[in-house]
C-alpha cells in the first residue's frame, strides 16, 4: 500500500463528508423527503466503499462498518465496477460508535511515556 492510496482514501472520505454537509438529509427530509433519501443513499455508496478500502488500514473498524450496514467484505474490483454497492431498501443493521472519545488525560500520558522513552 502506498501513500497514494491512502490519500485517495481520504479524499473519498472528505467527499463523502461534505457532500452529506451540503445536502443536509436531516433538514431535507421535512420539505422534499425524495432529495432526502436520494442523498442517504448516495452517503452509503461512499460509506460501503470506504468500509471496504479501509480494511487494510484500520480492519477492526472496517467490519463494525461493514456488520452495520449489513454487507459482506468484497473484493476491491467490486467497489471499482459496481455502481450500486447496496441496493435500495438494503435492511441495515443499528448503527454504532467507531471510534471511542479519547480524553485530554489519556492523550496527554501517552505524550509523556513517548517523552521518557525517547530520552533513555
Amino acid at each position: 500500500m502506498n501513500s497514494e492510496f491512502l490519500t485517495a482514501l481520504m479524499n473519498l472520505a472528505r467527499f463523502g463528508n461534505q457532500y452529506l454537509q451540503t445536502e443536509e438529509p436531516w433538514k431535507t427530509i421535512k420539505d422534499n423527503p425524495e432529495k432526502a433519501a436520494n442523498s442517504l443513499f448516495v452517503g452509503a455508496q461512499i460509506a460501503v466503499a470506504l468500509a471496504q478500502l479501509c480494511e487494510p488500514f484500520i480492519p477492526f473498524s472496517s467490519e463494525k462498518l461493514l456488520n452495520m450496514f449489513n454487507v459482506q467484505k468484497s473484493d476491491w474490483k467490486d467497489v471499482e465496477t459496481k455502481s450500486v454497492l447496496i441496493e435500495t431498501g438494503h435492511k441495515i443493521n443499528e448503527a454504532s460508535l467507531l471510534f471511542s472519545k479519547i480524553e485530554d488525560d489519556v492523550i496527554e500520558a501517552q505524550i509523556q511515556k513517548l517523552k521518557y522513552k525517547t530520552k533513555q
